[in-house]
């Protein structure tokens, strides 16, 4: 696992507890646990272009729970809101601070710790507002 994977999957894990209190990497099989794991799993797969085994290692299970999640994962989107929100939240949050592979270049990113805290700010308000958490 490389220094910038090991950055990545970090992040992703922290706006995870953030938006939902849960631990991803506590061994238990609680539903609200799974459901966290769930959308950790399907940001790191589709959006970082992480590999199975990779995913799998970070939180101490085998490749085939990310594939299960990655499998199952209808059932984050139409049965559980409360989780298909954090995902979309987590997903606007990327866009916003420009986390994706096409980042800004180095000479627009003068106020880039301004403009994360702004972000960040009005993202907890509006989850705050709907009472995800």
């Amino acid at each position: 696992m490389t220094e910038r994977q090991l950055k990545d999957l970090d992040y992703i894990e922290d706006r995870i507890v953030f938006y939902t209190g849960i631990d991803i990497k506590k061994n238990t099989r609680k539903r609200e646990y799974v459901y966290a794991r769930m959308v950790f799993i399907k940001i790191m797969r589709e959006e970082f272009m992480m590999t199975l085994e990779t995913i799998g290692k970070y939180l101490g299970r085998a490749h085939c729970t990310v594939v299960y999640a990655l499998k199952n994962w209808d059932t984050i989107e139409s049965y559980e809101p409360k989780y298909y929100k954090v995902y979309q939240y987590i997903l606007l949050e990327m866009e916003s601070e420009q986390i994706f592979i096409g980042r800004k270049p180095i000479g627009e990113r003068r106020n880039i710790e301004q403009d994360i805290l702004r972000v960040r700010k009005t993202i907890k308000d509006a989850v705050e507002r709907l009472q995800i958490a």
